[in-house]
């Protein structure tokens, strides 16, 4: 029977046990190292013209019911900035929750509070008692021209990401929220969030709003509710006069938002005179060295899949969420207090009523995406076949047969010379050891280089705030394990303790 009368399927079988497949496979596996150098090398050439603007393109809004900038911003209320300010100057967390109080029952919100305490593991304990307690306050302006379906979250942390006071920040919120007050063209509920001890505040809040319970935080319920949270905004402003505006987007394992999103509050901003950027100096022409150093900063922000401010543990659920945190300190002249919060004030208003249009939440844009600059970014068209073609190696690497493997092999000196103790790399290399290659032997080696990767991947965060980072992301790896009924809870250097959660 002739080879073109077969079936394809045997036409295929017959190629595969045919001397010349056998011949190409042969060469094709004795050759996989200095192949697996030659993708190595093409892909990061693809990785170093993803920032030219010939590849990347210029942001655009792909949802035209945002109207971004169409309306008219009014906001100008510097009095009650300057005001509140002072009065949470010096305060501490419990004074500062009973001056916010008052402020949200004057402008005529309904205020609430939340009491929680999160249980520490037993390895991270520093002090005294093995708990963390806090409380946080809201305050919900309903809408006058619709029912209580949707709403938009405005939150502003006791204490930014570095650790200092978040006075202004706290300051402007309550402002713009007496200025909304007035206005009775909103179609969905603002809801104004005050929260304490950094991500598990808010991770307290959002648990009792969405019912559920995660392991060790134990959160009062709320006593006011409103309907689904369609978007998140976080300010943090640690002095009055800042040089830029650093947006930042990124979530819990390196989850982003909505790019229509970052393109409002980034072109909102512009548009006040507020220099935006994303991890990396401002420039309003960015080179290409500048746009190249943006796009791997922007990566290396996502790589260690910690949480990078509030706004990230919403990202987990869907929700599109941003922290805007003033960046940099300007000398500070008489008379020049609010000098950059009006305009960021004037920003807010833009985007809230931008989002206050929407009749369905953002999905006409991208979910994955690199931003070289403010005003550029990568599509994941672009970014995926270098990123496939860094991963083709290892998959003809462990294609090799049994009799070829040994401890020289390239992919696995890398596995076992990586050995990373920041928690989602060593999660990731024991999972790939434990469970795919560990019958294949494997080459012990010093992890010493292997610190300084972990030390460049790792965000910059203050030290009362570490441990709270390291006691979220136990409690996900925990949840992440009970998922699936055949794997088992995978070890974390870190935790010297077993979760019983």
């Amino acid at each position: 029977m002739r080879l073109h009368k077969l079936p394809r399927a045997m036409k295929l079988a017959s190629y595969l046990e045919s001397k010349h497949f056998r011949t190409a496979a042969g060469l094709l596996i004795k050759r996989t190292r200095i192949i697996g150098f030659f993708l190595y090398a093409l892909a990061t050439v693809g990785f170093f013209i993803l920032p030219r603007e010939d590849i990347s393109r210029s942001s655009y809004f792909d949802e035209n019911a945002l109207m971004t900038g169409l309306a008219t911003r009014q906001f100008d209320d510097a009095v009650t900035v300057n005001r509140v300010a002072m009065a949470l100057r010096d305060l501490d967390q419990s004074e500062a929750i009973s001056v916010i109080d008052k402020e949200l029952s004057k402008i005529g919100l309904e205020v609430y509070q939340q009491n929680f305490s999160a249980l520490l593991p037993i390895a991270l304990v520093q002090q005294s008692t093995p708990t963390i307690s806090g409380r946080n306050i809201y305050g919900i302006l309903r809408a006058p021209r619709a029912s209580t379906t949707e709403a938009l979250i405005l939150s502003a942390p006791f204490h930014t990401r570095d650790g200092t006071s978040n006075v202004y920040g706290i300051a402007t919120m309550l402002s713009l929220a007496n200025y909304f007050k007035t206005k009775n063209y909103w179609a969905k509920d603002l809801v104004f969030l005050f929260t304490s001890e950094g991500e598990l505040g808010t991770e307290a809040w959002m648990d009792a709003y969405l019912g559920q319970q995660m392991p060790g935080i134990v959160a009062s319920s709320l006593q006011g509710h409103s309907g689904s949270i369609q978007a998140v905004f976080n300010l943090e402003l640690e002095s009055p006069l800042f040089d830029y505006a650093e947006i930042v987007v990124g979530g819990t394992n390196g989850i982003l938002p909505n790019l229509d999103m970052v393109n409002v509050v980034a072109h909102l901003c512009l548009v006040e005179g507020i220099q935006t950027t994303f991890h990396s100096p401002w420039s309003s022409r960015p080179t290409y060295q500048q746009s190249l150093m943006g796009m791997l900063l922007f990566g290396a922000h996502l790589a260690p899949g910690l949480p990078t401010g509030n706004h990230a543990l919403f990202l987990r659920h869907r929700i599109d969420a941003v922290t805007i945190r003033g960046v940099g300190k300007t000398q500070q002249r008489r008379g020049t207090e609010t000098q950059n919060v009006i305009p960021l004030g004037r920003a807010m208003e833009g985007i809230v009523r931008s989002f206050n249009n929407l009749l369905e939440t953002l999905h006409h844009s991208l979910y994955f995406y690199l931003l070289p600059s403010s005003w550029r970014f990568v599509s994941i068209a672009f970014y995926t076949p270098p990123f496939g073609l860094f991963l083709l190696p290892l998959v003809l690497e462990i294609s090799k047969p049994p009799n070829l493997l040994n401890s020289q092999s390239l992919f696995f000196h890398f596995t076992s010379t990586i050995s990373l103790s920041h928690p989602p790399f060593s999660l990731v290399k024991n999972f790939f050891r434990t469970s795919i290659f560990a019958p294949l032997p494997r080459q012990a080696c010093s992890s010493t280089c292997s610190n300084h990767i972990a030390a460049l991947f790792s965000p910059k965060t203050s030290p009362h705030l570490h441990h709270h980072h390291h006691l979220l992301y136990h409690h996900h790896t925990c949840l992440f394990s009970q998922t699936s009924p055949h794997t088992p809870p995978l070890p974390l250097p870190h935790l010297h303790h077993h979760c019983t959660c």
